[in-house]
């Protein structure tokens, strides 16, 4: 294949991604809104709203996610690190 190929090929195809991204993203608002209508119409049953709102409150912000995520992962590596530690003061323990 030659090169002026190759090249045509590659802008086709990113008019194509453009266009798809477009119309993607485009579509997105309305979802948005529907969404909104829908989580606005009111619910019939008390259980399922007060349940439904426990969750919400205990959940962390979206803000606040990825700081527990980090967190977790933080914890984790050190208690793996001082697994390690510990043993690594039992081979040398025993050598």
């Amino acid at each position: 294949m030659q090169p002026k190929h190759i090249i045509i090929v590659a802008v086709i195809g990113i008019v194509a991604l453009v266009v798809f991204n477009m119309l993607n993203s485009h579509s997105r608002p309305d979802v948005a809104l529907i969404q909104a209508d829908i989580s606005s119409a009111p619910a019939t049953d008390s259980s399922n709203t007060s349940a439904s709102t426990t969750e919400t409150a205990t959940a962390p912000s979206l803000g606040e996610q990825p700081k527990a995520i980090l967190d977790n992962v933080h914890s984790s590596l050190d208690a793996a690190e001082a697994k390690e530690a510990d043993k690594l003061t039992q081979v040398d323990g025993n050598l």
